[in-house]
């Protein structure tokens, strides 16, 4: 009983550190580029441009950049819009309210649905079920992504409930992952998700719902808007190459680690490939042996460091894949050092190879849920 108090004294000082290092967070970007111009900024000048002007012209970097400027004439900056033309869908509420508004009912909404998802997928253990909810909230990854406004809580919600409902509600599952269509670079382990638990069902929903949000963007908005999109996409690479000095740092995958030494594009996709592959395998393996929990945690472990393209706001549920190494009896010296690096690893980013070596704490992760699950098995 003594062990166990002093394990959730700790782990309560770990959460007073946490709030601690939010507040330097918080510090850092108000003494910065402050809270208005963050990324929620290009979401919602979005939201009005589809308002304002013809919505393919969302594809076209200048005028768009014109209009951000017009909607606010201190901004200098410059945000893209590389989406799927579905993912107008979930922007044209934004071009109905102000900026504040729409912020509020944003964030609080992203909030609210993560934490919903986080509670849902514990066991019913008191403290220690509202405790990941904190650290959830808490962890640096996520308080960014409330800064931000960025869209970290709504995709972790859907990948983290559908994951859940895998083998409970195809119907469900197959509705949250083809919402997930709208970022798919969070998609690429799924697959094995899907063959290791047979949800054949779930996956043709999900494929389904993907071409119904296709087809209606067609509707909504033109068949020529995705010829429109796919071009622009190029442009949207060249833009990520010419400032990888200031994305890099932010990134967390395998083909951000490898492009920090310089290596040629193809050595890049290599790397990448290689990468999906191994920690899908490994992902495959843990789903069939069954044990649920473990083979969730280890894909969301895997997805944000072998996705082609993810930066660190992208991983709130990160924090969610670690609980079955936090309630282990007896935890190792390793064990720790790995705790400590995934929560702490959004705040390496003093140069693009450090913050991209993240990708390779989340294999680590992976790996280690793998382990566990194999241990169990035997």
């Amino acid at each position: 009983m003594n062990i166990a108090r002093g394990r959730q004294r700790l782990a309560l000082l770990a959460l007073a550190v946490l709030l601690a290092l939010d507040f330097l967070q918080f510090r850092s970007i108000v003494r910065g580029e402050g809270l208005y111009f963050q990324d929620f900024f290009g979401l919602w000048s979005f939201g009005h441009f589809i308002h304002a002007r013809p919505t393919v012209e969302i594809y076209q970097p200048v005028i768009l950049n014109l209009y951000q400027r017009e909607l606010a004439p201190g901004f200098l900056g410059f945000f893209p819009f590389p989406y799927p033309p579905p993912f107008l869908f979930l922007l044209w509420p934004l071009g109905t309210l102000n900026y504040l508004v729409a912020r509020l009912l944003w964030s609080t909404a992203g909030m609210v649905l993560f934490g919903w998802s986080v509670w849902r997928c514990l066991p019913a253990m008191k403290f220690w079920r509202g405790y990941m909810v904190a650290l959830a909230f808490l962890a640096p990854a996520s308080f960014n992504n409330l800064l931000t406004g960025e869209t970290g809580y709504f995709t972790s919600a859907a990948l983290l409930s559908g994951l859940r409902l895998m083998q409970r509600n195809a119907l469900a599952t197959g509705g949250l992952f083809g919402l997930l269509a709208l970022k798919p670079q969070l998609c690429v382990l799924l697959p094995f998700a899907v063959i290791g638990t047979r949800a054949w069902r779930a996956a043709f929903v999900a494929f389904f719902v993907a071409v119904v949000l296709a087809g209606a963007s067609c509707l909504a908005y033109g068949v020529e808007i995705w010829p429109v999109w796919l071009r622009a996409l190029h442009h949207y690479q060249v833009l990520s190459a010419q400032n990888a000095f200031h994305l890099s740092p932010k990134m967390t995958t395998l083909a951000a680690l490898a492009g920090s030494f310089q290596l040629p594009p193809l050595a890049i996709q290599a790397v990448q490939l290689i990468g999906l592959l191994v920690i899908g395998t490994v992902c495959l393996r843990v789903f069939l042996l069954g044990n649920r929990e473990l083979a969730i945690c280890s894909l969301l472990a895997g997805s944000f460091a072998v996705t082609p393209h993810a930066y660190f706001y992208d991983t709130p549920v990160m924090t969610v894949a670690l609980y079955p190494v936090l309630c282990l009896e007896l935890l190792s010296a390793s064990d720790i050092v790995l705790i400590v690096l995934v929560v702490l690893a959004p705040l390496f980013q003093a140069s693009s190879w450090l913050h991209g070596a993240s990708s390779l704490v989340y294999i680590w992760l992976c790996l280690r849920l793998a382990q566990m699950a194999l241990g169990a098995e035997s």
